[in-house]
């Protein structure tokens, strides 16, 4: 439901990875349900915690391939546009994306819409994905409120994240 009378965020920055690669208690950090709060340090180093976790995963980790990245950037622009969000930058890279996105929708309703896009087509482009969990289970929304903290978000999903990979910037907002 849209109510064009409250006061909407600037947008969103939507960060999920695929299964199996960020496991809480890696060295370079992560967060999890009970530790997720704006300013928080991230969890500290845990061997045993992410041994566990490898241990039950129910299956093998995903690695998105160029051509499934490619794939999966399709399915965002396409989802964005299908649902008049306004994408304003993504980075897909193998093992995680991030996407700077504005519409009067929650993000993490956005980001369960995009998950299921970018994994109906690499299924169908990729049988073997078929009965893979392609994406964990949730992921990261933050709000940004500013219109001018948008630019830092964008910086970041662009230029901050090593050798661009598939990549989305809308060069309107220049």
């Amino acid at each position: 439901m849209v109510y064009e009378h409250i006061y909407w965020p600037a947008g969103f920055l939507i960060t999920f990875s695929t299964y199996g690669t960020r496991l809480h208690g890696r060295s370079n950090g992560s967060v999890d349900r009970k530790h997720n709060k704006f300013g928080q340090p991230y969890l500290p180093e845990n061997e045993f915690r992410v041994n566990t976790i490898r241990k039950n995963m129910q299956q093998r980790k995903v690695t998105l391939n160029p051509c499934q990245r490619d794939i999966a950037l399709k399915s965002i622009v396409d989802i964005c546009a299908e649902r008049e969000w306004n994408l304003m930058a993504a980075h897909v890279r193998s093992e995680h994306l991030h996407i700077v996105v504005s519409g009067k929708q929650k993000p993490e309703r956005m980001m369960t819409e995009i998950k299921s896009k970018a994994t109906r087509l690499l299924r169908k482009s990729y049988p073997e994905m078929q009965n893979l969990k392609i994406w964990t289970r949730h992921g990261s929304t933050k709000y940004i409120w500013k219109t001018e903290h948008i630019y830092d978000a964008i910086k970041y999903v662009l230029y901050e994240q090593g050798v661009p990979m598939s990549v989305y910037h809308n060069k309107s907002l220049r």
